[in-house]
């Protein structure tokens, strides 16, 4: 009985562990983003990454420093798709469903003052 259970037990975290990756590639081809870095006073950060069509897209930033930052996405003929703005601190996020797979533009933007650094992730 012990041996059933533990084979039981084996078998529901690798299938757990499976959903997980194939749950943190969804949206971008060969995994995601994740990059730590600054972005300078009064400016913004720019990224270019693919996100499948059709399948969940996520883009999330935590900022350490002093300013609130923002978030904007834009699809390849230059349309804001989603924004983060609330001012309401420094972590920012922003999901959609891309209708086909293209190159989005990512900005993280620091009105402020004084630079601030952060970390920008997508799945």
């Amino acid at each position: 009985m012990k041996r059933v259970f533990a084979v039981a037990a084996v078998s529901l975290v690798a299938a757990v562990l499976a959903m997980a990756g194939a749950t943190a590639q969804a949206g971008h081809p060969g995994g995601g983003l994740s990059k730590m870095d600054s972005v300078n006073p009064d400016s913004y950060d720019t990224y270019r990454v693919v996100f499948y069509g059709g399948e969940f897209a996520q883009v999330r930033v935590h900022g350490y420093g002093r300013t609130v930052l923002a978030l904007a996405v834009y699809d390849s003929a230059g349309n804001l798709v989603v924004v983060d703005n609330d001012r309401d601190g420094s972590d920012c996020l922003v999901t959609w469903v891309p209708p086909y797979n293209q190159t989005y533009t990512i900005r993280v933007i620091n009105p402020a003052s004084i630079s601030n650094t952060y970390w920008v992730s997508t799945n």
